[in-house]
């Protein structure tokens, strides 16, 4: 009888004791979860550069920003491939200026860049294999990556729609060569000519009997943290001046 009650008591004992355990162990699951939101919310201000370092470097080196985009957007395609920063000036000003790279975007804005009529033009240049405005770089949005690399681009925890990955996350300086609207938060392209109302966000022009995309990007008043809900090779801008952005891409 005595050994029967003394494993009854060792038994509820060791009931006891593992309740214990468990509930410590949801508190600490907790507690760490809690810090794991908080990170993942917050890692943009800490790992990148925040906007206003990058604003102040561009305000104290502005007239080198755009005479390096200028002298970029006076070559072509072919030209560019031959190494067009191999120039000792160019080089120089991109030291000074603390810039590793300039290249092209897929945008491309031509002279009066929201009219139908422009878009039609472009549509009809794409059906005749005239790539002539394609390879001057004059139409381009240009990319101005910052160095050195490592300090703008980095790996980071992103939380979106209940879900977290783990991403590329780098921020540049962008010039779009016409003035862009921004419109309700968002950066407005410029119209393209599609086949049929099937594409996203596609409208139809009766008068011109045409579908017309036009696609939109998120302008935000600040880059210096994670945005909610960012998708996966979304990029997102803050608007510097009306043809100068900073960009911010959740490149996964």
């Amino acid at each position: 009888m005595w050994l029967s009650k003394n494993t009854t008591g060792k038994t509820s004992g060791r009931r006891v004791f593992s309740k214990g355990i468990a509930v410590c162990c949801c508190l600490v699951f907790l507690c760490l979860f809690g810090l794991y939101r908080c990170h993942v919310h917050h890692t943009a201000s800490t790992g990148l550069p925040s906007d206003e370092e990058m604003i102040a470097n561009f305000q104290a080196h502005r007239a080198d920003f755009e005479e390096l985009v200028r002298q970029y957007r006076t070559f072509t395609s072919a030209t560019l491939f031959a190494n067009w920063d191999g120039r000792a000036d160019i080089k120089e000003k991109m030291r000074r200026v603390g810039i590793g790279r300039i290249s092209e975007t897929t945008y491309r804005w031509y002279p009066d860049p929201y009219s139908i009529k422009t878009a039609q033009e472009d549509d009809k240049r794409i059906h005749n294999k005239d790539f002539t405005m394609y390879v001057s770089a004059k139409y381009w949005e240009i990319v101005v990556k910052p160095e050195p690399e490592n300090k703008y681009r980095s790996a980071r925890l992103i939380h979106a729609n209940k879900d977290v990955r783990l991403s590329a996350v780098w921020k540049d300086f962008v010039h779009i060569p016409e003035v862009p609207r921004i419109e309700n938060g968002s950066l407005v392209g410029r119209p393209y000519v599609v086949p049929s109302k099937n594409f996203p966000d596609t409208k139809y022009y009766e008068k011109e009997n045409v579908y017309i995309q036009q696609k939109h990007r998120r302008v935000l008043p600040s880059l210096n943290t994670i945005p909610e809900n960012w998708k996966v090779y979304e990029c997102v801008y803050r608007q510097l001046e009306p043809q100068w952005f900073l960009e911010m891409c959740n490149g996964r």
